[in-house]
């Protein structure tokens, strides 16, 4: 078997659920942020014996409010024989200790027979407990702790886990047990409730939290059936001659035959008649006692057998005497019809008196005064010693009625004399039965009950659900209202014989419960006390009530926005507005069954098991995720998601958010732990999604990574399983940032409370398990904390660390002195800013830290440039107010420490940038509050009208990404990374949504990467405009520079194709081929070292050149003869131009003229 052990991370709680259940709810639970460890245990609880277990555990004796003066532990024996534990010991720690406390055993236990072993008592408490068969002084706490039924009197050591071999039953009672059977504890218990285990007789399943209920306690020993009392007692004397005798037994103790004997001085023995059973019996003898004799009566052990498992007999007979009167005894009133307090008596009842003797009566001997209906007279039957009444008019529905015998006009018919009358005036009471209701006359439209403490009689109603201690039922015949429920839970403390389907008749004490007793919760309008009546079996049970299309739509915004006062109490300030509130809509189906159509799951699979859904596929909700959740936003709780529940019947697990359920959904509405669920009374099937594992983009050589991420409590008693999880999710899924906030990194040992403060080893071993998945070599730097002073797990010691790669050019900044208490500060250094510390603290002694993570600030390099980067995990939620709770809006008091906290960060940013205004600051984190919150409205310094100094790279995000959290089915935002003006527009944000969506996560948040581009693009100029002739050839020369001060690579597009195929930095431009006169344009690029580029143009001018030749002619020629004309030797410095020439007419004696063309 394993045992889950771990307690409450103080301070790192995500959401907080308090409060102690009735049985038919989840056990007292806090959910929070934190790994359990798994420990393997040797031998079950049940290893030496499988017949004796622990039963009952209580210890809230003496306790203010408690009944009970005493703690008491209670065993069972549920084997065939006796066995003896004359050697044996209870024994007890508290919830988390190791060190024990013991109580020997003396005797042995019978076969199917309790055992009580009582321990210390406290100052208060009003009752003893049943004789003990064993007797401690252990001081029990009365929420939580454990208990030992060991074989042994060597008393144990450790927490109590791994059991040792001389452990026989064990217990671990209250939600901060730290061990117990089958790693779930039993439910806190209470000044006034017990830890009972189930069954009869008690059953032993191995699993605490399923074996026992909280309850009323109800110790209970092993006695054997003794005469508990008589009436009249051993040695009365004075005894009417006409006395019934009443025994008392101890237990339950059926009688047989001729049980009791009753033998008389003088008038010898008497026979009787019995009346009673069980455990309380009246002999009436058939003829009167003589006066002033001894009477011995004698119970007959051999015919009073208990109804135990094992049945068993008086040890002996007991006998008794008493003395009749030997002188007149005055009458008096022996009984009544009603009887004196009796509850639901008919409006129309007659009223019995009888005498214990037979007696005149002269009117008015009697009178009857009711609280509604008033005074009464009534007509007079019977006597001389039974008197009925029949009253001329039926009294009230509800009231009290009271009767009242008066003495003086009562006289006895014996002559013995004085005394005569009666010697003082009977008084009784009674109450008439409550009205018959419906339940939307109960519930009303309101959060409490206008009948809230009234009696109410025959409630009709069609039984739809039933529980351990209770069942739902709803009325068939629904009014027209719908702000009026129609369902209520009928709470009988204890399994009742009702079926679904039974058509009933419930009366009973209305009330509102309010789970476990926490102000925060609402209350549920109940009917306790019942009595039942099934009227008949096998019915159609009522309609369901769709939620959503074709139904009742819900509220899509808005939980509760019209309470008044300093509570906002919805309960007591508010209009009841259904249609418009969250609260009230679920309110006005209290108790009802309810219909969810295609529900789609936007939370995923928790340890409660209590499942968010949206009905209709969430076609009308509000913003949805990227992945099918729903967004919280400042406004918008999102009251249409519907919490579905497993108290009933069982729920798929593994469920993702985006999966849906097949069909329909059906159930009954209750509130507990803060929230509306519906109680389902029909198992589910699951119909999965496509939910993956989201990668983020690879960063470029002039991009730096920078992640922040939430490893849940990361330390190496986790074992390798989560290492690698993380390592993957690291590796493969942020493509291994450069720098890496990590948060709730444990110290090497975890859990355990010691004064390892250090978690080299924790930080090496996530380091060694991302390179074995295949990434790059990580450094990392911390400062540890002071011993338990940063909150979170006890002993975990909780902080965020610096992961940063070595292989990209990030280099940190060391600067040494930082410590747990020595605070960083800021320097100004020839006008720029430096940490005193790197890594150092912010600030660590200011209260704003108390109980929470210090900010971890640094200096790293990358590019030339300087970041100042720190990681923050701000105080937890812990104490809110629940979303859906009974004060609205809710209380966060936690936001009170996290606004310090924000500003004195926001203060320190401020000494950076008041040095440099340009400075690169990067602040992220677990910052466990909202985009919209103040808390991150003061640490981005937008407060005031004052233009922020930091930027949230949530907000740049579509709606639809915004969040790395799923708290009760609303996606939200409590991670974040800001960022300085400088770096905002060079900056982009990635959530990556590996976790929070999914039933398998390596942590419950999703890790955040934000790209941020720390290098500039050169300059660069490509001089001219040149010029250059046709067939000549010019130098083209660039110029740039880099502002990070780094090398260029020059190369020229010199033919306008686009492609930059001429490298260096000034090459020569040919203009061979080309005709001028034209204009050409070329293009230089700059590549620095990180691969960004500059380009720039400029023009060529080509000019035109005149082409050459040599024109050969004659010198003369005759008038009339042809000649020859040449051209020899012509050039033209184009290739591109053509070359001819052309004559033109004159006459003989002159010239001839030719050009080129």
């Amino acid at each position: 078997m394993l045992v889950i052990s771990g307690t409450v991370p103080q301070g790192a709680f995500r959401g907080v659920r308090v409060g102690m259940f009735r049985s038919r709810f989840l056990a007292f639970v806090v959910f929070v942020s934190m790994v359990m460890t798994l420990v393997p245990v040797g031998q079950p609880a049940a290893a030496v014996s499988t017949t004796i277990v622990i039963s009952q555990v209580y210890g809230g004796g003496g306790n203010s409010g408690a009944t009970l003066r005493n703690d008491f532990i209670e065993l069972y024996n549920g084997g065939p024989a006796a066995i003896d534990v004359s050697s044996w010991s209870v024994q007890y720690a508290s919830s988390t200790g190791s060190t024990w406390a013991r109580t020997n055993l003396v005797g042995s236990i019978s076969p199917g027979r309790y055992y009580l072993v009582q321990e210390a008592a406290g100052a208060g408490g009003t009752q003893n407990l049943p004789t003990p068969d064993a007797t401690g002084a252990i001081g029990m706490a009365l929420g939580a702790g454990k208990v030992a039924l060991v074989s042994n009197q060597t008393l144990l050591t450790g927490t109590g886990c791994p059991f040792s071999a001389g452990v026989v039953d064990f217990v671990g009672y209250g939600a901060a047990a730290n061990c117990s059977e089958g790693n779930v504890p039993t439910a806190t218990l209470s000044n006034t409730t017990a830890a009972l285990r189930g069954g009869n007789p008690p059953s032993d399943s191995d699993v605490n939290g399923s074996d026992f209920s909280v309850v009323v306690p109800r110790p209970r020993n092993q006695p054997l059936p003794i005469v508990a009392s008589t009436t009249p007692l051993s040695g009365a004397t004075g005894v009417s001659v006409t006395a019934a005798i009443s025994i008392q037994f101890n237990e339950a103790a059926p009688v047989e035959g001729d049980w009791a004997t009753i033998a008389c001085a003088s008038s010898g023995a008497h026979s009787s008649t019995t009346s009673g059973s069980l455990q309380s019996y009246t002999l009436t003898p058939t003829v009167p006692f003589a006066r002033g004799e001894l009477c011995t009566v004698t119970v007959l052990a051999a015919q009073v057998i208990d109804g135990d498992t094992a049945p068993e007999k008086m040890a002996a007979d007991y006998s008794w005497s008493f003395t009749t009167l030997a002188v007149d005894a005055a009458p008096a009133v022996a009984s009544t019809s009603p009887a004196s307090g009796a509850p639901a008596v008919a409006a129309g009842a007659n009223i019995a008196i009888t005498f214990d003797e037979a007696v005149d009566v002269v009117d008015p001997w009697f009178s009857i005064s009711c609280v509604s209906s008033g005074a009464h007279v009534a007509a007079v039957s019977g006597g001389p010693t039974r008197f009925t009444l029949d009253p001329a008019v039926d009294f009230a529905n509800n009231e009290l009625c009271t009767v009242t015998v008066i003495a003086g006009n009562v006289t006895d018919q014996d002559t013995i004399d004085p005394p005569d009358n009666m010697t003082e005036n009977y008084v009784f009471t009674f109450t008439i039965a409550a009205p018959t209701r419906r339940i939307h006359q109960i519930q009303g439209a309101s959060h409490l009950s206008p009948l809230e403490g009234q009696l109410v009689g025959f409630v009709p109603g069609i039984v739809t659900a039933t529980r351990s201690n209770g069942f739902n039922m709803q009325d068939p015949e629904p009014d027209a209202d719908d702000a009026t429920s129609e369902g209520i839970f009928v709470f009988t403390s204890a399994s009742q014989s009702v079926n679904v389907g039974d058509a009933v008749t419930v009366s009973g004490r209305v009330i509102e419960f309010r789970p476990g007793g926490v102000a925060n919760n609402l209350t549920t309008t109940e009917i306790t006390s019942p009595t039942i009546t099934v009227v008949s079996s096998g019915n159609p049970l009522p309609a369901a009530k769709v939620i959503g299309l074709g139904g009742r739509m819900p509220p899509t915004e808005v939980i509760e926005d019209d309470t008044s006062g300093a509570d906002g109490d919805v309960e007591t300030t508010g209009v009841f507005d259904p249609a418009t509130d969250g609260l009230d809509f679920y309110e006005s189906l209290e108790g009802m069954r309810v219909q969810i159509n295609n529900a789609v799951i936007t939370g995923p699979t928790n340890s409660f098991n209590e499942i968010p859904v949206l009905p209709d596929d969430g076609a009308w909700a509000s913003v949805r995720t990227t992945h099918g959740g729903v967004l919280l936003r400042a406004n918008d709780g999102n009251p249409e998601r519907v919490i579905v529940d497993d108290a009933i019947v069982s729920i798929p697990g593994g469920l993702n958010v985006g999966d849906h359920f097949a069909g329909s959904l059906v159930g009954v509405v209750d509130y507990n732990f803060g929230l509306f669920m519906v109680e389902l009374t029909q198992s589910p099937t699951r119909i999965a999604g496509s939910l993956t594992k989201e990668t983020t983009a690879l960063s470029t050589r002039s991009q730096l990574a920078v992640a922040t991420f939430n490893v849940e409590n990361l330390d190496p008693g986790d074992g390798f399983a989560k290492f690698d999880a993380l390592a993957t999710l690291i590796v493969n899924n942020l493509r291994s940032p450069d720098l890496i906030a990590v948060e709730e990194v444990q110290d090497n040992n975890g859990p355990t409370n010691d004064s390892v403060v250090d978690a080299n080893v924790t930080a090496t071993t996530l380091i060694n398990a991302i390179a074995a998945a295949g990434g790059p070599t990580y450094d990392y730097r911390q400062i540890s904390p002071v011993d338990d002073q940063d909150g979170g797990e006890p002993g975990g010691n909780i902080r965020q660390i610096f992961l940063f790669r070595i292989d990209r050019g990030l280099g940190f900044v060391d600067r040494p002195g930082g410590t747990s208490t020595a605070a960083t500060t800021v320097n100004n250094v020839a006008g720029t800013p430096q940490l005193s510390f790197s890594p150092g603290r912010i600030d660590p002694s200011n209260g704003a830290w108390h109980s929470s993570r210090k900010p971890l600030a640094a200096e790293f390099t990358f590019n030339t440039r300087t970041l100042f980067v720190i990681g923050n995990h701000f105080n937890s939620k812990g104490g809110d107010q629940p979303l859906t709770g009974r004060f609205q809006p809710p209380k966060r008091s936690s936001e009170i420490q996290r606004h310090q906290q924000a500003q004195i960060e926001n203060d320190f940013v401020d000494q950076i940038l008041g040095v440099d205004t340009n400075a690169n600051v990067i602040v992220l984190g677990d910052l466990n509050d909202f985009e919209f919150s103040e808390t991150v409205n003061i640490l981005k310094g937008a407060v005031l009208a004052e233009a922020p100094v930091l930027t949230d790279l949530y907000d740049q995000l579509p709606l639809e990404e915004r969040y790395s959290y799923v708290f009760e089915g609303n996606s939200q935002t409590l991670d974040h990374i800001l960022v300085s003006n400088s770096l905002k527009d060079r900056s982009t944000l990635d959530v990556v949504h590996v976790n929070a969506e999914f039933a398998d996560q390596a942590s419950d948040h999703d890790p955040s990467v934000a790209l941020i581009t720390l290098n500039d693009p050169p300059t660069v100029s490509a001089g001219g405009p040149y010029a250059v002739g046709e067939g000549g050839s010019v130098t083209v020369m660039a110029t740039g520079s880099d502002p990070e001060g780094g090398p260029l690579t020059y190369a020229w597009d010199l033919d306008a194709d686009g492609t930059f195929e001429t490298p260096g930095q000034a090459p020569i431009f040919s203009a061979a081929g080309l005709d001028g006169p034209a204009t050409r344009t070329v293009s230089v690029r700059a590549t620095d070292s990180r691969g960004l580029t500059g380009t720039m143009s400029t023009t060529i001018s080509v000019l035109n050149v005149a082409p050459t030749a040599t024109f050969h002619a004659p010198a003369s020629v005759l008038a009339g003869s042809d000649f020859a004309l040449s051209l020899t030797e012509s050039f033209d410095p184009s290739t591109a131009d053509r070359q001819g020439w052309r004559s033109h007419g004159v006459p003989r004696e002159g010239r001839c003229r030719g050009d080129l063309q």
